[in-house]
């Protein structure tokens, strides 16, 4: 019999203070978003520049020194997870004798060259979900991690003896506590946070200019030091019946730890396990030879509290990838910590194979997006597919009411019960600096991840998948096919409506299929495959049909070789800029559009259960939200 979970909650995708921001404020005391407060003492950082993690074993470590577990019984045990919930980008020379150190200055990240995926080689050391036991203290971890990326600067093959290897990507890490002294007892509390590796610093590592061999501790060991952050007010303590956190943030979060989630009773004597009652003090204060000292009493978070859990250089006291360049270590002195972005060879990551995507985080059916990707010619038939979500993650917690706000949002796939589930738009943006990316307008928010589908390449969107917070370059020669175009949930970003994901086109070949009309312009098309363009009503094509300003106007050419069709049941017109060349083959018919893709009745995934209404016309809605799955808004808890 498998390990009993006491308690589930929901993960967590966001942070106190943005770790992928692309400017880093010379103060970083003034640095934080203007919605967090900096009066909360010890809030959030003020162990910068002291050593806490004075030399360990592995590059990509949890520590769980600064964890409050630690105060209410240091005697349970604690085990981990990390699991890749993204495209598990890698390298190949990380495997070779001679390894990946080289004079290059640049560094490229592709998938596995694996083809079966079937765990038991390079797919399976680049985990897709790894288990080790963790402990407090400084020798943390029985079962070490590295990045597939600290290979750059390495002249052998990476250990896979000493080391489990993970790929660079997007990573989901759990934290159990357990009802006893062995991870074999039950947990009784877990928590999940994700970060995203391939933006902001991380998409820098291991932080040297070059790619010559040796780094040293400091360029390619980086930790995580999870933090709940709660009430540390001394007359006002936190306790189980918190109302709001306005004593931590400005305008507020929601509530990602409610009461009434709490198992009572829990199942569990250890010391701190008990039910605590909803008037009961979750942490206080006690003065000790003058010093004011934090106590914690039970092991289950008070309602309105926050989780952290930052990416931090190799002996814990700053964000990984800056370098502290000041002299003062107290926050409360005027002007702050001093930083400055330390260096680094920014990654280029590639997706080059027709990987089977329902293999990576199937428990929850989400993916996220990565910062930037090229889609090449050796995924000639990608699918993203369906009941699966594409998010970008976020960089802090949203305000409470930009919550309530998309969840009234239908492209978000509301009204949810639990406001915790809410896809609420990344406040991320764009790692291209040639994209809008101001951070004030929400608009920009679609260019927070991209996808540049290149020649050759093609990307088909299955129905019923949804894509949050994403930008498709379709270039000549690429296609990007939306199979059930109105079964997508979020809508795409128009100059005429405010979406979740962008379309450009650039000359290669977009089909949205089944929306009422297509509007079919600026391509140059020779495919070798068909490319049946299908709408319920009506199509145009030429040179300038579409409404949408934000698309570029020019010729749509059928060259020779390129095989399309048309099919709309009312109106076929074709326009000034629209050519079909000598060698090609083309047709039209006016005719219904039947035997569209179509949405099971039900499916279970992604949160929960999916029941598509009749009257909707496959158009997504979401019900029966599963406690054992993250969601769009998360912090596994």
């Amino acid at each position: 019999m498998g390990l009993i979970i006491l308690n589930f909650q929901v993960g967590i995708s966001q942070e106190i203070l943005n770790n992928y921001q692309k400017i880093i404020p010379t103060w970083y005391g003034g640095g934080y978003p203007q919605l967090y407060k900096n009066s909360v003492p010890s809030f959030p950082y003020t162990w910068v520049n002291q050593d806490f993690a004075p030399g360990y074993f592995g590059e990509y470590e949890i520590f769980l020194d600064r964890f409050y577990w630690n105060k209410v019984n240091p005697n349970l045990a604690t085990s981990f997870t990390m699991e890749v919930v993204s495209f598990p980008f890698t390298i190949d020379c990380a495997w070779l004798t001679n390894g990946c150190a080289s004079p290059s200055l640049f560094r490229e990240l592709f998938l596995p060259t694996n083809q079966s995926y079937n765990g038991i080689d390079k797919w399976d050391n680049l985990s897709r979900k790894l288990p080790g036991i963790c402990h407090f203290g400084f020798s943390l971890n029985d079962n070490h991690q590295t990045l597939v990326s600290y290979a750059f600067t390495q002249n052998a093959a990476l250990d896979f003896s000493t080391r489990s290897i993970l790929p660079h990507s997007i990573i989901k890490h759990t934290i159990n506590l357990h009802c006893g002294n062995s991870t074999t007892n039950d947990i009784i509390k877990t928590f999940s946070w994700y970060y995203d590796n391939t933006r902001g610093r991380m998409r820098f590592y291991p932080f040297t200019n070059t790619n010559n061999f040796g780094s040293s501790q400091a360029m390619h060991d980086v930790i995580f030091m999870p933090t709940l952050f709660s009430n540390q007010i001394i007359v006002d303590p936190h306790k189980y019946d918190e109302a709001n956190n306005l004593f931590l943030l400005q305008n507020g979060t929601i509530n990602y730890f409610p009461y009434n989630e709490i198992p009572n009773p829990t199942n569990c004597n250890e010391i701190g396990a008990n039910y605590p009652l909803s008037n009961e003090t979750f942490s206080d204060w006690a003065n000790i030879n003058g010093v004011n000292v934090q106590s914690f009493y039970n092991v289950f978070p008070p309602p309105y509290s926050l989780f952290s859990a930052p990416i931090l250089n190799n002996k814990g006291n700053y964000i990984a990838g800056l370098k502290w360049s000041g002299s003062s270590t107290n926050l409360g002195q005027a002007g702050g910590i001093e930083f400055s972005v330390d260096q680094g060879i920014t990654h280029q990551y590639h997706i080059d194979q027709n990987i089977n995507l329902n293999i990576i985080n199937p428990s929850e059916m989400t993916i996220y997006n990565p910062s930037e990707v090229n889609i090449t010619s050796g995924a000639n038939d990608l699918h993203f597919p369906s009941y699966y979500t594409f998010k970008t993650i976020r960089g802090v917690y949203p305000k409470a009411a930009d919550v309530i706000a998309d969840n009234q949002d239908p492209q978000c796939g509301g009204p949810y019960t639990d406001l915790r589930n809410v896809p609420v738009r990344t406040d991320l943006r764009s790692e291209n600096p040639n994209d809008p990316n101001d951070p004030n307008n929400p608009e920009h928010s679609v260019f927070a991840s991209r996808y540049y589908l290149e020649g050759g390449s093609k990307l088909t969107i299955d129905a019923c998948c949804n894509i949050y917070d994403a930008a498709f370059d379709v270039n000549e020669g690429a296609t990007l096919i939306f199979e059930n175009h109105p079964t997508n949930l979020g809508y795409e970003d128009k100059s005429s409506n405010l979406g979740r994901y962008k379309v450009q086109g650039r000359k290669g070949a977009i089909l949205r299929n089944y929306d009422d009309i297509q509007y079919i312009q600026n391509g140059e098309i020779d495919q070798p495959y068909l490319l049946h363009y299908v709408a319920k009503n009506e199509i145009y094509a030429g040179s300038a049909v579409d409404p949408d300003g934000d698309q570029q106007q020019d010729f749509y050419n059928i060259k020779p070789g390129g095989n399309v069709q048309f099919t709309a049941e009312e109106v076929i017109s074709l326009r000034d800029g629209f050519g079909a060349k000598a060698g090609c083959t083309f047709k039209a018919k006016c005719e219904p559009a039947i035997n569209p893709p179509t949405c099971p009745p039900l499916v279970n995934g992604n949160g929960g259960s999916k029941t598509i209404q009749p009257q909707q016309t496959l158009q997504q809605t979401q019900s029966n939200l599963s406690p054992f799955m993250a969601l769009p808004n998360q912090v596994m808890v």
